[in-house]
This record gives C-alpha cells, sequence and structure tokens, in this order.
C-alpha cells in the first residue's frame, strides 16, 4: 500500500506540473485510481496491533531515517573527532567506535528486503550517502581503509559521483589507498567478484534502447558511480580485458551524454595511477570512435568528447604501455569520409582525433595519416587565424615540415592584425593569443630544431608579444 501511494503521488505532483514533460500520461494514468491512504489503513487493524504498525509507519514516511540520520551523524563526528586527536597524539579510546557502519546496514537489509520505494526517495539516499562517507572519513584520519560488499552497494546505488571523487581524490593522491588498504585475499577476491557481477548486470540493463532524458536515469548513475569505483581494484591483464570488453557495448550505444565517457576516462586514470594496469582493449574505443565517423553517427557529444581530451588516457597509457593501434583498414574508410567533408572539418579531425592517433599508430597507420594531412592539410594557405594555430600544432605534434613561405606568412599576418584587428570575432574565436605564443614556445624549447629555424621562430613570438602589449 505505501509503495502504490509513493507512485500515486509521483504521478500527482507530475499531473500538476504542466511543463512535466510526463505531465500527460500522468494525468492519464491517475484518473480511474485513488490513493491506498496508507496511514489511516493502520486503524483498520486490531487495536493490540496498532502500536507496533504505527513504528512501521514511523519508518515508511522516514520518520526514523531522519531520525537515524542525526544519531548516526553525531556518533560519526564524535568517531572523527577520537580518531583526529589520535592523529595530534593524544590518547582517546571508544569501545563502539567502528561499529557505525553495522547500525546502517539494517536499514538497507530492510528496506530492500521490504522492496520499499522510500529507497529512491532523496532523504533516504542523502541517509546513506552521508554515513557511509563519513565512516570512510573517520577511518582515513587513523591511515584505515575497510570495505565490503554492503559498502560497495551503498555507493553504487545511493551515492553522488561528485561526492565519491571527492574522497577517492585523498585515496589517490601519493598513492595512499595502497598504503592504508590491507583487506584479506579472500575478501579481495569476493569483492572482485562483486564487482564484475554487478558491472555485468549494469551493463546488460544498459544494453536497452537509449531514453533520451534531460537528466541522467538511475541505471546511468548505477554505471558511472561502479566505474568510479573500478579502478581501486588491482585487476589481472583477463580481468581487465572482461571490464574493457563489458564496458564496449555501453561505449557503442549511449551516445546522447559525455558523463559515461568521462567515467571510463576516470577508470582508466586510477587503474594506471595506483597500479599502472591496463589491457590492449582499450584500443576499441578509438574503433567505436573510427566507426562514427563512417557510419555518419558523430554528434555534438562527440565534438564534446574531442574537444575536452576525454579520450586522452587511452592514448597515455597506450604510450606508456606500447601499445599499438593497427586497424589501418578501419582508419582507411574513416580518412575516405573525411576527405569529403569541408576543409574546416578535415582540419578538426587532424587536430582532434588522428594527430593523438598517430602518437601510438602502427607503421601502416601513421603513413595513412602522413598522406591524408600532406594531401589534403599541411600545404595548403593559411586563410583563417586557426589555421596558423593549426599548423604550428601539425609542426610540433605531429612532426611535419614547415610549409613553404609559412614563417613569413606567419611574420605578415601578425603584423597585420595584431594588434589592428585584436577585437576581430575570427581572432577571438581561434584562442589565438593565448594557443600562438603556446605553440611557438613549445617549437622553440625543441631540441631538435635546426638552429637558424629556431631564431626565426623566437624573432616571430618576440614579434607578437611586442604588438599585444600596444592592444
Amino acid at each position: 500500500m505505501a509503495n502504490y501511494d509513493f507512485i500515486y503521488n509521483i504521478l500527482k505532483l507530475q499531473a500538476d506540473d504542466f511543463y512535466n514533460p510526463k505531465n500527460k500520461i500522468s494525468k492519464e494514468l491517475i484518473e480511474n485510481i485513488i490513493p491506498f491512504d496508507y496511514k489511516n489503513k493502520v486503524h483498520d487493524f486490531p487495536e493490540i496491533m496498532q502500536q507496533d504498525l504505527q513504528k512501521l509507519l514511523e519508518f515508511i514516511d522516514l520518520t526514523e531515517i531522519f531520525k537515524a540520520h542525526h544519531t548516526f551523524h553525531i556518533e560519526s563526528q564524535n568517531n572523527k573527532e577520537l580518531a583526529q586527536k589520535r592523529k595530534n597524539g593524544l590518547i582517546s579510546v571508544s569501545n563502539d567506535e567502528y561499529t557505525l557502519r553495522n547500525k546502517l546496514y539494517p536499514y538497507v537489509y530492510f528496506i530492500l528486503g521490504n522492496d520499499l520505494l522510500i529507497e529512491n526517495d532523496s532523504d533516504t539516499k542523502q541517509f546513506f550517502e552521508s554515513i557511509i562517507l563519513e565512516s570512510f572519513e573517520h577511518y582515513f584520519i587513523d591511515d584505515k581503509f575497510s570495505i565490503n560488499q554492503t559498502d560497495l552497494f551503498i555507493i553504487i546505488k545511493y551515492c553522488q559521483t561528485k561526492k565519491i571523487k571527492a574522497f577517492a581524490e585523498k585515496l589517490i593522491d601519493g598513492n595512499k589507498f595502497i598504503s592504508i588498504c590491507h583487506l584479506k585475499p579472500k575478501d579481495i577476491v569476493q569483492l572482485k567478484q562483486y564487482l564484475l557481477k554487478a558491472l555485468n548486470n549494469i551493463c546488460n540493463s544498459l544494453g536497452y534502447k537509449e531514453i533520451n532524458t534531460n537528466g541522467p536515469t538511475f541505471i546511468n548513475i548505477y554505471f558511472t558511480n561502479i566505474l568510479t569505483v573500478l579502478g581501486f581494484v588491482r585487476w589481472n591483464p583477463q580481468e581487465f580485458e572482461q571490464i574493457i570488453d563489458t564496458i564496449i557495448p555501453v561505449y557503442k550505444q549511449r551516445t546522447q551524454r559525455t558523463d559515461i565517457y568521462e567515467n571510463i576516462k576516470y577508470f582508466l586514470y586510477v587503474s594506471w595511477k595506483l597500479y599502472e594496469t591496463s589491457h590492449p582493449n582499450i584500443l576499441k574505443f578509438i574503433d567505436i570512435t573510427l566507426s562514427k565517423i563512417i557510419k555518419k553517427e558523430w554528434n555534438r557529444f562527440d565534438n564534446l568528447i574531442l574537444d575536452e581530451k576525454t579520450l586522452i588516457n587511452i592514448f597515455t597509457v597506450s604510450m606508456n604501455t606500447g601499445y599499438k593501434y593497427n586497424n589501418s583498414e578501419l582508419l582507411k574508410d574513416a580518412l575516405e569520409v573525411i576527405k569529403k567533408d569541408q576543409y574546416k572539418s578535415q582540419q578538426y579531425f587532424v587536430d582532434k582525433l588522428l594527430l593523438d592517433i598517430k602518437q601510438i599508430g602502427s607503421e601502416e597507420v601513421n603513413e595513412l595519416i602522413d598522406k591524408f594531412v600532406n594531401e589534403n592539410i599541411l600545404n595548403l594557405s593559411c586563410k583563417t587565424p586557426y589555421d596558423y594555430i593549426s599548423k604550428l600544432i601539425l609542426i610540433y605534434y605531429g612532426g611535419y615540415p614547415i610549409p613553404k613561405d609559412f614563417i613569413e606568412n606567419l611574420k605578415h599576418f601578425i603584423d597585420k592584425n595584431i594588434p589592428n584587428n585584436s577585437l576581430d570575432p575570427d581572432l577571438l574565436h581561434s584562442g589565438i593569443e593565448s594557443k600562438l605564443p603556446e605553440m611557438l614556445k613549445y617549437i622553440i624549447k625543441d631540441k631538435d630544431l635546426d638552429s637558424k629555424i629556431r631564431k626565426q621562430f623566437k624573432s616571430i613570438l618576440k614579434q607578437f608579444e611586442e604588438n599585444m602589449r600596444k592592444i
């Protein structure tokens, strides 16, 4: 009855909100139904049972949750104070200092065991989130870290990702996690099995057709949170391969948000930072990116992924491990599609994707990229402010030769436009004020650069900085 009323109240709120996208269907659903009014149903039971049922009502209407939250929070603060005193060299002891989580777990078990929908209430989630994270903070002060399956369940299901990551940063800093986490081997095996099974279940649920919503769905949050946690486990190569291959189908399908990509990046980052663990299958993410270009499935979220360097950890880890990207046939097909695009689009993919692939490409892959750049990008004259920056990127990151007359043209461009056209929209949009001197400094520092050319670029940098001071 309580669940029924819980759902009814949600539908009623949506039906009363004209701007809610579910307004119409919610109105239709509640037209022919009425709430149970479960609180008053207690009076239908014998008087001898009503007192016990009243206690149950206090749980269902969150009164007990509020009480427990308040009590546990105070206890948690006291525990942290005791730990901090020890940290400062004082003596402080409490018999039940490390029992807080054991008091929290029955609330989780009761809600799950009775399928109570109050678990989806924000107050319930905040209760579980704050107490579990406060407990981790308490342990951390004492240079300890302890976790079990129930803790993982709470983290994945009830916590906000940003709050998990805020605490996680303390564990990552200086690889602190490795020095304070001393789980028993059998416990590690059980936690690994739990996480792999949970990841598989979550990814299977995400396998259904994507629903584009304004906010994240529950299952998206679970996926984001488990990726946040996964990097803290020392996986063997077979397990890491299994994780990547489980994630790949999700990466292919969930195309209308960037958070999934960002948290895959986070997982790869933490795994490498703590254990230098990875697997060559991470290169499959590049396959998916190229496939989207070929199939013309590219969208604005994919642009954000390239613009914000979300795939950077794949390239960084691959360079450190010696993984080579060798899918030349797929790259060839992608280049054929890109070649048919406008120059600006070609330039974009070179700067944001192809040069990164070249850093880890096989000989054949790099030959394909070089051929494309030389024929379509490198030797074309510069028509926009960003064209000059793009050429410098090719010279420095791609190792390409300096195009004929480029240095003279760059000098002329600076004399003509800086500071005279400094407010020109194209100049402002290109970010030339910061990017041009940045790239020039990178090139000047290159030890293999011809001394004569270095001198020319130094002169250009000086010229640019002097002109900028006139603005």
